[in-house]
């Protein structure tokens, strides 16, 4: 069964490099060598066979070698196959149906408010495929399992060659629909049965509520239905950087649970395998059929059947087949993210975690034989699995996490141990309790009170880890990127030398060691310079670090990133030795100039914030001045030129020049040490330019962080003609829906002779500054 995996295996890389739109021809060298190495070193007959499995040499090596190559090519070639048959089947006739239409079906999820006030939901159109719809807020008492008939706009998610994959797809999900009006809605005395997961779904969900209290109700549906559209945005972040949202995902976990449990009501192997098979499915349906959901159930099917069918259970082939089964349902489902990360952890934990936790557990194993030290091998052997588990799974996942987002985290082994028991009882306390509910709702709320203690444990062990200096490694700092690379070399020389408790922590304390040079560098190139401006990328949005021997200072946080602008700007303020901000200033209190402040304070001390006097009697203003009581932090209005200094670094806060939006009521901030000269315009427009260099006296910049986002109304050529900078940094995401920065920005500042640079194509920009000399990383 050992051929399983490599022919899945190629299954699922030959997909991934369709999906991704690689040229695979490349792959006929390797391939033909395979068949070439498996047909040349094969044995000839039976004896030649028993020899060389008696005294394995290089040719027996190289023949298994050739013969799993042979495997994944044949599994590329039946990938390659499947998906173009996929393509022309499913894919390419829904190009066909796009434009205006009435849109007809069942709805199959229960709608999500967005933070627009509209609404998600897939339908299954009677037609057969089905869809994501964009809903109106008049479609609010819409629920799963209703038929809906309205008109909408559809537009189909599959692209034309060579310009990426969507997400949708990897999800099945081919058409996407903006609804019109309101629909015309038939609720069915009873939902369909095609709804019935999503059904029990928002039913075990209400239960959940009803027995646990509000805070950790969103913690308990995210972990037992892997529901996370309930968690604040602080914990969700908190979460992702402690390296415990995979807990929250209905994985192999939750699917060993309830097997656990069949296993104590039958020992029928067939039995449990008939019994079991569809209510695992139903679970798997319920959590939203994830890629981890199907994973797990496949392979726990696996373990079932191969008794029944007189085999062994061999844990890579169980993977391997969950792998064919999906890949099979949609080749497109390897391009998502979770897909990759559910079974790249599962095969990092089978490859890997058996021998870290033998040189862990096997350290103490014989070690004691009697009295309270057999406990306490029993509790090290226990953590040794725990850990194991933990590095096992991110010696895989951790590259992809780091292309993902650029960020690593340190203390997930850490953060594993310390919660993974308490979600793992919360988890079963959710599905208990959240079906007592419907029968005894004051018990189940009762024991939800005690068993909620888990849960409010989790969420502040999380937080303490989560906002942890340090504990989140930064890839956009090369000194970082050279440390993980040593750690994978050294992990590599372990594993090929031997993995012994010895030489694992002696590896360890100098990875600790080595990991204090990079932030040490960095931090001594602050110190010894005059001035860092780091122009940090946070996607579609704008957060600037000045940072001098003696202070600190962010002007704005807001962006458009998964993680937090608040918590990337204090991660690469970390990463140069800063915990701490003597100042925040915000330019004006837009999203992607302002979305981060939260998260910033919950990181770093803040000594002061200070807005625009025009910002007075906005709801995000009293919503900023709400969190700055609580952490009695004091708040500045700029209502004429403001100077703060940081040594020899003067920051003068310049009031807004013009009236009417924010961008036009919105703070300048110069900042100057020696001659060097640097301007923040935040969103300010042509005109508001006009009126700073008509009103105060502008020095010639260095450096100009391009105002609103390189957007063709800002950044005009008077400024440019007056102030001559000769650096330009453009703070703006990839793939931005306005076309930022604009062409005709870019032109302006070539000619004006500003050498351009932006967080798009370098991720975060440096400047420093020492004496007369300015280099930028």
């Amino acid at each position: 069964m050992r051929k399983l995996p490599w022919f899945s295996g190629g299954f699922a890389l030959m997909s991934l490099l369709l999906t991704s739109h690689v040229p695979v021809v490349w792959l006929l060298c390797p391939a033909a060598l395979s068949v070439a190495g498996w047909q040349c070193f094969r044995p000839q007959n039976r004896s030649q066979w028993m020899e060389m499995v008696r005294r394995p040499g290089w040719r027996y090596r190289l023949w298994q070698i050739c013969r799993r190559g042979t495997a994944g090519f044949l599994g590329g070639a039946a990938g390659l196959c499947w998906f173009c048959v996929y393509t022309v089947l499913i894919c390419l006739p829904t190009l066909q149906c796009v434009g205006e239409q009435t849109v007809t079906g069942t709805v199959l999820t229960q709608p999500r408010q967005l933070e627009t006030g509209s609404y998600s939901m897939v339908v299954r159109l009677e037609t057969g495929p089905d869809l994501l719809l964009y809903a109106p807020d008049s479609w609010s008492g819409v629920q799963v399992g209703d038929r809906i008939e309205g008109v909408a706009e559809v537009e189909s998610t599959v692209f034309p060659l060579g310009e990426g994959m969507g997400g949708w797809m990897a999800k099945g999900l081919f058409f996407t629909g903006t609804a019109k009006e309101k629909p015309v809605v038939e609720h069915p005395p009873a939902p369909p049965v095609v709804c019935w997961p999503a059904w029990a779904a928002q039913r075990l969900k209400g239960g959940i509520e009803t027995a646990f209290d509000a805070e950790t109700a969103p913690l308990v549906e995210a972990v037992t239905l892997g529901d996370k559209s309930g968690l604040e945005d602080g914990v969700y972040q908190d979460m992702t950087r402690a390296g415990v949202l995979h807990a929250a995902v209905v994985s192999g976990l939750h699917v060993s649970f309830l097997v656990g449990i069949g296993m104590l009501l039958g020992r029928s192997h067939r039995r449990l395998l008939v019994a079991l098979l569809p209510l695992l499915l139903f679970y798997a349906l319920m959590a939203g059929g994830t890629p981890s959901a199907l994973r797990a159930v496949w392979m726990q099917a696996t373990v079932l059947a191969v008794p029944w069918v007189g085999r062994e259970h061999d844990a890579p082939s169980a993977l391997g087949l969950a792998l064919l089964i999906l890949m099979v349902q949609n080749p497109f489902a390897v391009a998502g993210l979770g897909f990759q990360l559910s079974f790249l952890a599962v095969a990092g934990i089978l490859l890997l975690t058996p021998k870290i936790y033998g040189a862990m557990a096997g350290w103490a194993g014989n070690q004691a034989r009697s009295g309270w030290r057999r406990g306490a091998v029993r509790a090290w052997k226990g953590l040794s699995a725990s850990v194991a588990a933990s590095l096992g799974a991110m010696a895989f996942t951790t590259p992809l996490l780091g292309i993902w987002f650029d960020r690593v985290s340190l203390v997930a082994p850490l953060a594993n141990v310390l919660v993974l028991w308490a979600m793992t009882g919360l988890m079963i306390g959710g599905l208990s309790l959240g079906l007592l509910a419907f029968w005894l709702p004051g018990v189940a709320a009762l024991l939800g009170g005690g068993i909620g203690l888990l849960g409010r444990y989790t969420l502040w062990v999380v937080h303490q880890l989560g906002t942890m200096p340090y504990g989140v490694l930064d890839l956009t700092n090369p000194y970082h990127l050279v440390w993980l690379l040593g750690a994978y070399a050294i992990a590599a020389l372990l594993l090929v030398c031997g993995v012994t408790v010895g030489r694992s922590i002696l590896a360890g304390v100098g990875l600790t060691v080595l990991l204090v040079l990079p932030v040490g560098m960095t931090a001594v190139t602050a110190a010894r310079s005059d001035l860092m401006v780091l122009a940090i990328d946070v996607g579609q949005g704008s957060a600037t670090a000045l940072v001098s021997p003696e202070g600190t200072m962010l002007v704005d946080c807001g962006g458009s990133l998964s993680a937090s602008a608040g918590d990337v700007a204090a991660d690469t303020l970390a990463s140069v030795g800063r915990t701490q901000l003597d100042a925040l200033v915000l330019t004006h209190l837009d999203d992607d100039h302002e979305n981060g402040v939260e998260r910033l304070l919950d990181r770093m001390d803040v000594g002061q914030v200070w807005v625009p006097d025009s910002a007075r009697g906005t709801e995000k203003l009293e919503r900023l001045e709400r969190e700055l009581a609580q952490r009695d932090i004091p708040l500045g209005w700029v209502e004429e030129e403001t100077r703060l200094s940081m040594g020899k670094v003067a920051v003068t806060l310049l009031p807004p020049m013009g009236a009417g939006t924010t961008n036009e009521e919105g703070l300048f901030v110069l900042c100057s040490v020696g001659t060097f000269d640097a301007l923040i315009t935040g969103d300010a427009d042509r005109y508001v330019e006009k009126m700073l260099i008509k009103y105060v006296p502008m020095p010639d910049l260095e450096l100009l962080v391009v105002g609103h986002h390189g957007s063709k109304d800002s950044t005009d050529a008077s400024l440019l003609s007056w102030t001559l900078p000769e650096l330009g940094i453009i703070s703006v995401g990839e793939d931005n829906a306005y076309g930022h920065p604009d062409p005709e920005v870019l032109e302006r500042l070539r000619r004006a002779g500003a050498q351009v640079h932006r967080t798009d194509e370098k991720g975060t920009v440096t400047v420093v500054v020492q004496g007369e000399r300015v280099g930028i990383w």
